[in-house]
């Protein structure tokens, strides 16, 4: 022990002795240091920045594909919800209280608005309501009415009258279908109205042909004719007027027709059908004279038979309506 302090004391003194030889240590100028200090900070801070670049070129590369993911799974979703929001018809006009509802709320409904799948409607005591179906044909909903729209080709008629008006086109393979609690009902190609009562429905035909399905059967009624399907079970079939009183409520609803620039002829033969009637003129002239004079102006929402007024009254032509079903014209002789 005493020869290694001996030995640790001889080094110290030679230490000593340099540190004696060398001389005190030449401190560096005060601007020199504030020099290392500032050059060893800017080296610290460019080394911390080259992390926190990486580090936001890392979250940003995150951040980037999470936005991806989100904007295709909103695109898709996008895309889904206006495939399935697609209008299956639109309000060509509506009168009184008319109201929709895809959920338990209730809202009113006005012209120009859609009407899409699994949407209900209802009219109130004294309305009505006229739609353009995509399929090209027309319906009118009457008063104190209730409809489901079910599938873009099935409605559910819950109660009241319904108007169908397939017009010129031909009815495909999936032509409007209308179920009722009593039968469903599909159109061949045709004008009909349905009437759902609590123990019964009536279905008559304008034009065409229509077939009522039910318990397994079916039963064709064509122009002039009824089916009236009782809830009992019995189906009876009767003869049925194309106009007048029975027909009322759809023909007092607005039928849209543009006349701007058509021959008169042309809008005689709309009213004749729009209100169940057969178009004849009394001469050969007055058949010549309506083929030749074109129409200006706007009907509005006029029903056809206030229409017909309007239109003839500016006009050399007199109508009359007959108790045989007849729209019959004629010049006047002034």
């Amino acid at each position: 022990m005493a020869n290694g302090k001996q030995q640790a004391s001889g080094e110290d003194r030679e230490i000593a002795a340099l540190l004696e030889q060398v001389g005190p240590r030449v401190q560096p100028r005060p601007e020199a240091r504030e020099a290392a200090r500032a050059a060893t900070r800017q080296a610290w801070m460019a080394t911390v920045a080259r992390h926190r670049a990486n580090r936001q070129r890392r979250q940003f590369a995150v951040a980037a594909g999470l936005l991806l993911v989100a904007g295709l799974a909103a695109w898709f979703g996008s895309l889904q919800q206006s495939v399935q929001a697609s209008p299956v018809a639109q309000v060509l006009a509506a009168t009184g209280l008319v109201e929709s509802r895809t959920g338990q709320v209730w809202t009113g409904l006005a012209t120009g608005d859609a009407v899409y799948t699994d949407m209900e409607l209802r009219t109130g005591p004294e309305a009505g309501v006229v739609l353009a179906v995509t399929d090209g044909s027309q319906l009118k909903l009457g008063a104190a009415s209730q409809l489901a729209w079910s599938a873009s080709s099935q409605v559910e008629l819950k109660r009241g009258g319904l108007y169908l008006d397939s017009g010129s086109v031909t009815p495909a393979r999936g032509a409007l279908r209308i179920r009722t609690p009593h039968g469903d009902v599909r159109h061949l190609g045709t004008q009909y109205q349905l009437r759902v009562e609590a123990t019964r429905l009536t279905v008559a035909v304008r034009e065409g042909l229509v077939e009522l399905f039910r318990s397994g059967q079916a039963m064709t009624a064509s122009r002039g004719e009824a089916l009236i399907a009782e809830a009992a079970g019995q189906i009876a079939r009767s003869s049925v007027p194309t106009w007048g009183v029975d027909w009322a409520w759809a023909d007092q609803l607005p039928t849209p027709f543009v006349i701007e620039g058509r021959q008169l002829a042309d809008f005689l033969a709309w009213a004749a059908r729009a209100s169940g009637r057969t178009l004849r003129f009394t001469t050969r002239a007055a058949e010549a004279a309506a083929r030749e004079l074109t129409l200006r102006g706007d009907i509005g929402q006029l029903p056809a038979v206030e229409a017909l007024d309007a239109v003839i009254a500016g006009t050399r032509f007199s109508y009359r309506l007959t108790n045989d079903g007849l729209l019959e014209v004629s010049l006047r002789s002034n």
